[in-house]
């Protein structure tokens, strides 16, 4: 039987283990090793817990943590988490490993300890083009988010019952219309604004997708990470569009307000067909019932000089019909169109669209058709800088500046010529008029 001084002991020991703070989160490690690419507000996002936190428990000063340092995620003395489950001490292999091209299966209840209800465990809308994700240890909600390019809020609307504070290890999340990641070098002349522009992304994306631009900005020849639905472009232009090339030439896909005369003569850039696709489109949701019009030429599909045309060699031209109010058969034609007979809503819908994204280098029309144009683009609110941007009427054929310019024989369709993609680096800007054509 023990003495009273060593009863006495042992309670001051028991009431000093009661003492230590506890650690709730069982799926939290008490070490973490900082991996290439780490920032404290990324470990802090996926861990849940603070950057004051992480600076406290870790006696850091500033943001900077080395490749290999470990980290505590628990305030000293914090007692180790119970062994975790065989199921979800099982890390995956890889990332691709936990996210598969495939709808969510339907988990059994022992995988979503989270969700009450097994039948409430799926995801509320599955699509086909969704990944399922294994929760790995360690995860959070948005990291997860972060890590496979969508919002939060997407994934809460299509997992039923998800509580985005208790995730655990080897719970299954359907993520639906992940964006593709994309791995992009950064040239020389980058930016970030341009980079998101191009890739159909936001700043702030790329910044919470790559935390070593944020500390270090960025730099040409470094590698960053996107999530996003537009392709790496193959294509380029090269040159001029009356002496130039088209490599890797992209077809001008269907759209159901044009039709194209001959296939083998619509290729371009992917942004140049792209950009026609996406304009078009935007006519087709401001004005939905209306006529196509006939798209004759933009570039051979092995680029170089066109047979009937002096430019169009490089992927960035093509040759499109005006809407016009009637049309035989509900298809305008190529045709010699009156400022009357020009469908001004629609066409202006068509330019607008061109114009506010600053895709076009020139639109070549005949002189008379600008005028109810440009009256209309000022009806519907266009400065009057940008009509001068915009529009060569009222100061003349002959003036030197206005996109929107007058070309001869251009009264029975428009020439668009569009802008150098940015990662075409031999491509060259047309402003020669004599060879609009």
């Amino acid at each position: 039987m023990p003495s009273r001084p060593s009863k006495r002991l042992l309670l001051s020991c028991l009431l000093a283990i009661a003492l230590l703070p506890t650690w709730a989160h069982a799926d939290r490690p008490l070490l973490y090793a900082v991996r290439p690419g780490d920032a404290l507000s990324l470990i802090a996002e996926r861990f849940g817990i603070t950057v004051a936190e992480l600076r406290t428990w870790n006696g850091i000063e500033g943001d900077r943590i080395l490749v290999g340092q470990e980290l505590r995620l628990a305030p000293e003395g914090a007692t180790p988490p119970t062994a975790p489950s065989a199921e979800s001490t099982t890390p995956p292999s890889s990332e691709a490993a936990t996210a598969t091209e495939s709808p969510a299966p339907a988990p059994s209840p022992a995988a979503e300890p989270v969700v009450a209800a097994p039948e409430r465990s799926r995801a509320a809308r599955p699509q086909p083009n969704g990944v399922s994700y294994q929760v790995r240890p360690g995860d959070t909600l948005s990291g997860i988010a972060v890590r496979l390019g969508v919002e939060v809020s997407v994934l809460l609307e299509h997992n039923d019952g998800l509580d985005p504070n208790r995730i655990r290890a080897g719970q299954r999340i359907f993520v639906p219309e992940a964006r593709p990641a994309v791995d992009l070098e950064v040239e020389r002349g980058d930016s970030l604004a341009r980079i998101a522009a191009r890739h159909e992304v936001s700043v702030a994306e790329i910044l919470r997708w790559n935390p070593a631009v944020r500390r270090h900005g960025l730099r040409a020849g470094r590698t960053i990470r996107l999530y996003t639905n537009v392709p790496l472009s193959r294509s380029e232009s090269v040159g001029l569009p009356y002496n130039g090339s088209l490599i890797n030439p992209e077809p001008l896909p269907d759209h159901p307000l044009y039709v194209v005369r001959e296939a083998s003569r619509a290729f371009g850039t992917l942004e140049t067909v792209r950009w026609i696709r996406d304009a078009f489109e935007v006519v087709r949701r401001q004005h939905p019932a209306g006529p196509r019009v006939r798209i004759h030429d933009l570039s051979d599909s092995d680029g170089g000089a066109l047979r009937d045309h002096r430019s169009h060699q490089s992927g960035r031209d093509a040759d499109i019909a005006f809407f016009r109010r009637h049309c035989a058969q509900n298809e305008c034609g190529f045709g010699n169109t009156t400022p009357a007979q020009l469908d001004v809503r629609r066409q202006w819908a068509l330019f607008h669209a061109w114009l506010v994204s600053g895709r076009v280098e020139a639109i070549f029309i005949d002189y008379s058709l600008q005028q109810p144009l440009y009256e209309y683009a000022r009806s519907q609110g266009a400065t009057p800088a940008q009509l001068r941007d915009w529009f060569q009427y009222p100061r003349g054929q002959n003036h030197a500046f206005g996109i929107i310019r007058h070309f001869p024989h251009h009264r029975d369709h428009l020439h668009v010529r569009f802008v150098c993609p940015d990662t075409d680096r031999e491509c060259r800007a047309g402003w020669r008029f004599a060879h609009a054509h």
